[in-house]
């Protein structure tokens, strides 16, 4: 629905799920309003009113619900017809400039346990903007959405699903020197995991561990998996990331990030997770802000941990032997992920 003003109307279009406008549902008092379904821009000189849509890499046509070309990454999903739109899912899809998304779709049957996972993975197109991106995404934008369908023990719908994302990026959460939240499957505050944001992670082999087997996005993403890889012990706590003790993987971080950056800014340079091997905008800046981030950590724990001396609530010994730990770990070569 198109609004010339908070009280007028000025066109109107209803459609069937796959977008083609329906027969008497639809008026126009003269807008010249370009766009409709899914925002797209309307192409009603070449097939008539609301029959073409552009969606940049490929054009659609909802009365057939299909694109009139093959999908950049039709390779990986044999399953599929190269011309599908939004995986044959109108309902609970959407398809951004011709490509897909990344989506687990989590059965739990009775509200007491996840019973099936599928994965609908659109990653690796063959024509994105990867100067500024590492890696393709589509209509829900960076991060990873989880679908909850909840059903009884015979698969019927017990009640309506839900929608949650991890590492979702953009808007508060978009890359920031001055921030830490959110790059790539791994990089801020927590990781994606097997059953998604609607159950607590079990750090041993429960329902919901985190899915460190997932190929990053970029280097400082796979910087990002190795710094969380050394938190998760078995008797980690939600919050012990400010321990000082644990110092040692802010270190090596900061490190790795600064060698990345060091290397990446070489001629010919490759980065051997990202879906092109260039070096995109949004990695350089998440090295960036790797750097500051933990450097503020490094310090603010070194300050901690010699006031806890200084108060006698660490040892002599205990503060010696961490502090040597923390001089050799400075001393240590960095080396940065590969494949």
């Amino acid at each position: 629905m198109k609004y010339s003003s908070p009280t007028n109307t000025s066109s109107q279009w209803d459609y069937d799920s796959f977008g083609m406008m329906m027969v008497g549902r639809s008026w126009s008092g003269g807008s010249e309003y370009r766009y409709g379904f899914n925002g797209k821009e309307r192409d009603s000189e070449t097939y008539g009113e609301g029959n073409i849509y552009d969606y940049g890499f490929r054009i659609y046509n909802p009365r057939l619900g299909k694109f009139l070309s093959v999908d950049p990454i039709f390779k990986s999903y044999a399953e599929l017809t190269p011309y599908q739109f939004a995986s044959n899912r109108p309902i609970d899809g959407i398809d951004l400039d011709g490509l897909e998304y990344i989506t687990y779709i989590i059965t739990v049957e009775n509200n007491t346990g996840v019973t099936k996972i599928e994965t609908i993975d659109y990653r690796d197109a063959e024509s994105f903007n990867y100067e500024k991106y590492s890696q393709s995404y589509g209509p829900g934008g960076r991060g990873v959405k989880y679908i909850y369908n909840y059903v009884d023990e015979n698969s019927t719908p017990t009640g309506p699903s839900e929608t949650e994302w991890a590492q979702k990026q953009g808007g508060w959460n978009s890359v920031g020197i001055g921030k830490y939240i959110y790059h790539g499957l791994f990089n801020g505050k927590g990781a994606i995991s097997t059953a998604g944001p609607l159950f607590q992670i079990d750090n041993g082999a429960g329902t919901n561990t985190y899915k460190w087997g997932e190929t990053p996005i970029d280097i400082p993403d796979a910087i990002a998996r190795e710094h969380d890889l050394a938190m998760d012990v078995e008797d980690y706590q939600p919050g012990d990331w400010k321990n000082p003790e644990n110092i040692f993987a802010d270190i090596s971080i900061v490190k790795q990030a600064e060698l990345y950056l060091n290397e990446s800014s070489s001629p010919g340079y490759e980065d051997p997770f990202s879906a092109t091997g260039t070096v995109s905008e949004e990695a350089q800046i998440a090295a960036q802000r790797q750097v500051s981030f933990f450097n503020r950590q490094i310090n603010k724990k070194e300050r901690q941990m010699n006031m806890k001396h200084f108060f006698g609530k660490v040892s002599d010994a205990d503060y010696g032997t961490w502090k040597q730990k923390v001089e050799e770990t400075k001393q240590q070569n960095a080396n940065l992920p590969t494949q």
